[in-house]
């Protein structure tokens, strides 16, 4: 803040306040004190408005050969994937704008930046875990790459990388989340941090005292400290914990003709993902397929605070017995970007299947993220890109607008995307209890 006070108040000889034309460093710099993960993540130049890079299912092995053997090329599968960049943007203005610059008028356009920036780095942090590029206005984020992906998605206790806690956090859990990770040898010394409410780095930090170990810290660039575990970062993120009271949906069940689902009994929950993360589920709703109506048709009220949906199914009633069955665009949009409705309405058609290892979250359960950050193969952010495609030297730009209305309006944008090469090097974990 003082970086930014220094940068807007830069005055000439008569002490006349002058706005700089390039407040892109100083924004810059806020926004990572604002946001510890987006500081962490490693930033890559992208090659164009769509960047491509190499996903792999597995650190590569090195192998010996006999002799006399022909070559061989035996090494982990990958792909390539193409990644578009997308537009993040915030605006901002200072109303009764004065054509001679004075204090006032830098002083409340200081406290417009303020927020406007306080809005972006919760933006980026939660589109870099929870964005689901099915929802053609966000990212992909780890979370969502974790749970699509086949090593990924898999329970920790089956050589995944999601741990179902469903209870009380112990340090036990969070050494099984770095064990896993660190079967890969040679991701051992790679940066990671975790994220976790304060109220359980509270928690976890209170466990290390009982065990009598040192809680240790780890400082990072502008003066952040943050508390340790085995040499990893706690980092506070708030949207790992749900509201108190949810805005999910309650869900309603029909069943409908064609689809390829067994004639059975099958249970839906709804669980709304907002700015704060994912929420607690809604009510629970079931239809029942038979003879030629093998699909189930699920509406809703749309929860207008809802980015995304999450889609749980069982086969018998009950929260433990749910899995993640598909995550759904919250918004649809007109042309020019504007929300045209909220859905409310979507088809379970048979072709989904449940991730028993992803279940949604009741009262009390929280989240918990190991993320990691290396610079090849850790949770990456791509851009530095301008609206023509061609290269800036910086991921978020201030554009001063047009003035009109007798107001002084600005604009910070940027074209970004996550990278998750390895989504088997970080872990979740879900349903931790506090108490």
């Amino acid at each position: 803040m003082d970086a930014l006070t220094k940068a807007l108040q830069q005055t000439t000889g008569s002490g006349q306040y002058l706005i700089p034309e390039d407040l892109n460093p100083v924004i810059m710099e806020y926004l990572g004190r604002l946001s510890p993960l987006w500081q962490l993540m490693p930033k890559k130049q992208a090659e164009g408005k769509t960047h491509e890079y190499v996903k792999r299912t597995a650190v590569p092995s090195a192998w010996f050969e006999g002799e006399l053997t022909a070559t061989t090329a035996s090494s982990s599968t990958y792909t390539r994937e193409s990644q578009q960049l997308k537009i993040l943007r915030t605006w901002g203005g200072v109303s009764g704008y004065q054509q001679a610059v004075s204090e006032r008028f830098v002083n409340a356009l200081q406290a417009e930046l303020i927020g406007s920036l306080e809005g972006l780095a919760e933006m980026v942090e939660w589109s870099v875990i929870f964005g689901n590029d099915i929802d053609t206005y966000q990212i992909n984020g780890l979370a969502t790459q974790m749970e699509e992906d086949s090593t990924a998605k898999t329970a920790l206790a089956s050589g995944g990388n999601i741990l179902n806690v469903d209870g009380v956090v112990t340090l036990t859990h969070l050494d099984n989340m770095i064990d896993r990770v660190n079967s890969y040898r040679a991701a051992q010394r790679d940066a990671r941090a975790f994220l976790m409410s304060n109220e359980m780095i509270s928690k976890v930090s209170g466990l290390q005292t009982r065990v009598a170990r040192n809680v240790d810290s780890v400082e990072f660039p502008g003066g952040l400290r943050f508390s340790s575990y085995r040499g990893v970062p706690l980092l506070p993120a708030s949207y790992a914990t749900p509201a108190v009271t949810t805005t999910s949906p309650a869900a309603t069940a029909t069943k409908g003709a064609g689809g390829s689902l067994a004639d059975d009994e099958y249970f839906y929950v709804i669980s709304s993902v907002t700015d704060a993360g994912e929420q607690l589920h809604g009510t629970e709703d079931s239809a029942t397929t038979e003879t030629t109506n093998n699909k189930v048709v699920l509406t809703w009220t749309a929860d207008a605070n809802a980015k995304l949906y999450k889609i749980y199914r069982a086969l018998t009633t009950g929260t433990d017995n749910h899995g993640l069955l598909a995550t759904v665009a919250a918004k649809t949009y007109a042309s020019d970007g504007a929300i045209s409705t909220n859905v409310a309405t979507w088809t379970d058609d048979g072709t989904y299947t449940p991730n028993t290892n992803v279940k949604p979250l009741t009262t009390g359960e929280q989240s918990i993220f190991l993320v990691d950050l290396d610079a090849q193969r850790g949770l990456q952010s791509v851009g530095m890109m301008s609206p023509l495609g061609e290269r800036t030297e910086t991921f978020f730009n201030y554009i001063p607008l047009a003035t009109r209305k007798s107001a002084f309006e600005y604009m910070i944008e940027g074209f970004m995307a996550a990278l998750v090469p390895y989504p088997q090097l970080h872990a979740m974990a879900r349903r931790v209890k506090l108490a």
